[in-house]
């Protein structure tokens, strides 16, 4: 599961909520947007049941590229180095096939940095990307019809785990 520099950036801001069971403190003007308790929530439960179930996230140079081009990263970046280090454990001595995302191409739709992104993601042998862009999710269908990658918001990823999840709670 490829995790998009957005939804990183959510984990970091509200990792309180997530991890610690605080209370959702909006940020800033993006603590508005439209479903993004939903989301939290979902990803709170996600990563309980990861607590378990041990998903491999998957984060990569180009999500580190992502960050540097933020202001202000330090603090976040080195977050984002310390999940990468995880993920470089989990997967050494891998060997990744990785996927030619010709589809991709035909894909009007999609901007430079997705197409980056989702082209990283399938690299790595990832079977979903996992983010917080409702635009990016709304592509879910073309995606995985031309390069076999689905493309989940925490809400959606959630109602395809919750059958299971009584297995890891």
């Amino acid at each position: 599961m490829y995790l998009d520099t957005a939804l990183l950036q959510d984990m970091w801001d509200y990792g309180e909520f997530l991890w610690d069971g605080g209370p959702f403190v909006p940020l800033g003007r993006g603590g508005s947007r439209p479903g993004l308790v939903d989301d939290l929530d979902a990803l709170r439960l996600i990563l309980a049941v990861n607590q378990r179930a041990a998903f491999q996230f998957v984060v990569s140079h180009a999500s580190i590229a992502e960050v540097d081009r933020r202001a202000n990263s330090g603090a976040f970046r080195q977050w984002v180095l310390d999940v990468l280090d995880v993920w470089l454990v989990q997967s050494e001595g891998w060997v990744f096939r990785g996927v030619a995302a010709d589809g991709l191409r035909g894909i009007g739709s999609l901007s430079t940095s997705d197409r980056r992104v989702l082209q990283d993601a399938l690299d790595n042998d990832c079977d979903a990307l996992l983010t917080m862009d409702k635009k990016l999710v709304s592509q879910h269908s073309v995606v995985r019809r031309a390069a076999g990658l689905s493309l989940l918001s925490p809400d959606g990823y959630w109602r395809l785990l919750r059958p299971f999840a009584a297995l890891f709670l």
